[in-house]
């Protein structure tokens, strides 16, 4: 088992290496036709010197040893340098900001691009109706605080323990009616519930004090943040529910994610909850003993916890992220969008009279002929629906000897061309059908 994962490190390391040495010939190309500004020289100087050390932790690696710490230290240090520098160099450029992230391996990658779901429930009638309607139901429905004992176990607390259970009650409330300055928790669990339902996961920050309590929430916009892998087990607290209803803290080893989030540009990390390292918010490195954790947070740089809540749904734990759960009726929804906007097209662009004016026992002049040319190159849109097409002719030279002025007789007809287009919207039945599956999915 072990040398299968020293296998795969040493794979990941490759991998690393080769995307590094594509991206170091990149930046050579551009230097050498000088069109490099001073964004992308720092890049191209990080980017060699991350090369060469992960050059040197891929040796070690291969050679069976264990890369020194100071080493690995460094590395990661210059990973970070290196994508800032990365960012500079791209700049206004629409790219996946997680990037390098996701090919360091720091991050793990979404089954679904989470600014993509966006996108499509918000060009999508039946998803959006869909989405606000579990926003309503589940997360705008309020708060309350119900005590865990029974009312028979209530009444036989002493009055001592009464006030300390409506104390705390009144800590609870107050807590979460403040918890945030800027809106309320009510509004903070609408949007954690309209990000589930989009994205398939929404997050917390957790805001503490300068003791360490919590003492604020914070919503973060799901698809701003990415997961790291989990780290390997680690000795952390846990409360656990005693018999006689008390609570105490067990110490169990669990594994713990790193939260990344882009803002203005720029990395920020987060701990996950119950995670008892330090963490540098602005590297992402954890602190490596007690005097650096300090260090840390008299800098005012230790990073906060962060919450995950995922749509476990049909993912099978495939993804840490989560899966809407509306992906399988994405088809569907996607589909009915498009056909509403065939329609709309179909409604823009008609250009088919609703009747014609036939005159027979003539001949059309050419004015007339150049009329029906130009109408059907020009006339199109909602304002041409009641539209009428007059069709001009002169009386044609009549054989019958009846007809004393040697004219024809010129007849008139009314034909309405209602069959040559469709009164209904189309896809009707389609767009129906697509409504039932995407409203399916949401039970």
């Amino acid at each position: 088992m072990a040398k299968r994962e020293e296998r795969g490190a040493v794979r990941a390391r490759i991998i690393r290496l080769n995307d590094a040495s594509a991206l170091a010939k990149s930046a050579d190309v551009t230097y050498a036709l000088g069109a490099e500004d001073e964004a992308a020289k720092q890049y191209r100087v990080a980017l060699t010197r991350w090369k060469a050390l992960d050059e040197a932790v891929a040796t070690a690696i291969r050679a069976g040893k264990q890369p020194s710490a100071d080493l690995v230290e460094r590395r990661a240090t210059l990973s970070v340098e290196l994508r800032t520098a990365e960012l500079d160099r791209q700049g206004s450029c629409q790219l996946d900001q997680f990037d390098f992230l996701t090919r360091e391996g720091t991050v793990l990658a979404p089954n679904v691009d989470p600014l993509k779901c966006v996108e499509t429930v918000g060009r999508s009638d039946v998803l959006t109706a869909c989405v606000n309607a579990m926003v309503r139901n589940i997360g705008g429905r309020g708060i309350e605080f119900e005590p865990r004992l029974s009312p028979e176990a209530m009444d036989a607390l002493t009055e001592e323990l009464k006030v300390e259970v409506e104390q705390e009650r009144r800590n609870l409330d107050r807590f979460f009616r403040f918890c945030n300055p800027d809106m309320s928790f009510v509004e903070i669990r609408r949007r954690t519930t309209a990000d589930k339902e989009i994205t398939g996961y929404a997050c917390w920050e957790l805001l503490p004090n300068q003791k360490g309590e919590i003492k604020g929430i914070a919503h973060m916009p799901s698809w701003t943040v990415r997961l790291s892998p989990l780290s390997d087990p680690i000795d952390a607290d846990y409360p656990v529910e005693t018999e006689d209803g008390s609570w105490e803290m067990e110490t169990m080893p669990r594994r713990f994610r790193m939260i990344v989030q882009v803002v203005n540009g720029r990395y920020r990390y987060y701990k996950q909850f119950g995670d008892p390292r330090t963490l540098d918010m602005t590297t992402g490195l954890y602190a490596k003993s007690k005097e650096a954790a300090l260090a840390l947070k008299t800098a005012g740089k230790a990073a906060h916890e962060s919450m995950i809540f995922t749509n476990y749904g049909v993912s099978g734990g495939t993804t840490p992220y989560g899966l809407p759960r509306w992906m399988a009726a994405a088809y569907a929804a996607v589909g009915r969008r498009i056909a509403a906007e065939v329609n709309l097209d179909f409604f823009d662009n008609k250009a088919i009279p609703p009747l014609v004016v036939l005159v027979s026992g003539g001949t059309l002049t050419e004015d007339a002929t150049k009329v029906i040319e130009e109408r059907f190159k020009q006339v199109k849109g909602r304002s041409s629906f009641h539209d009428v097409l007059v069709l001009e002719a002169t009386p044609a030279q009549s054989s019958d000897p009846l007809d004393a002025a040697g004219h024809s007789n010129v007849k008139i007809e009314l034909k309405p061309l209602s069959e040559a287009y469709q009164k209904e919207q189309l896809f009707s039945g389609y767009q129906k059908d697509a409504l039932e599956s995407v409203r399916m999915t949401f039970n």
